[in-house]
């Protein structure tokens, strides 16, 4: 199931050997609601970063996985 106004690629076929960890973010272009993944790593700080390669612009945002918020957006926008 996709929600309108968002995009979504499934992770299994391309990453079936590698345990990954999904999240969605908020496109600062677009405004769209985007998945993103990292790989799955539970002893990242709270605060900490992930460059990810947007799909519905194709730019490269600077992602917060824990709360879905990029570096420029902030407390702008709610996810």
């Amino acid at each position: 199931m996709q929600l309108l106004g968002t995009c979504a690629v499934p992770t299994a076929a391309a990453f079936h050997d590698e345990t990954m960890a999904t999240f969605l973010y908020r496109c600062p272009k677009t405004r769209l609601r985007v998945q993103g993944w990292v790989a799955d790593e539970p002893t990242q700080p709270e605060q900490s970063y992930e460059a990810v390669t947007c799909l519905a612009c194709g730019s490269v945002h600077l992602v917060n996985p824990a709360s879905g918020r990029t570096i420029d957006d902030g407390d702008r926008y709610p996810t």
